[in-house]
């Protein structure tokens, strides 16, 4: 496995950088960047960054969603 030193959501991050792209534009409708992060081939830097932290967002509210329902049902017992 490659270890990528910086993140996502960092442009000046080695794995946004352009040795990534894969001669193809971004699948995003309407984007015409070119494709390829380390996170991904099909996405741009600036729309994988969108998606991976709409991603997070929901995984973060789906977490809060079970910590909230197992304290509920604690209260019950």
């Amino acid at each position: 496995m490659n270890i990528v030193k910086g993140g996502y959501n960092d442009r000046t991050c080695e794995g946004n950088s352009a040795k990534h792209h894969t001669g193809k534009i971004c699948i995003e409708p309407g984007c015409n960047n070119p494709a390829g992060t380390a996170w991904s081939p099909y996405w741009c830097v600036d729309c994988n960054i969108e998606r991976i932290n709409l991603v997070t967002k929901q995984m973060e509210d789906l977490l809060n969603n079970m910590r909230k329902t197992t304290a509920e049902r604690s209260h019950e017992s």
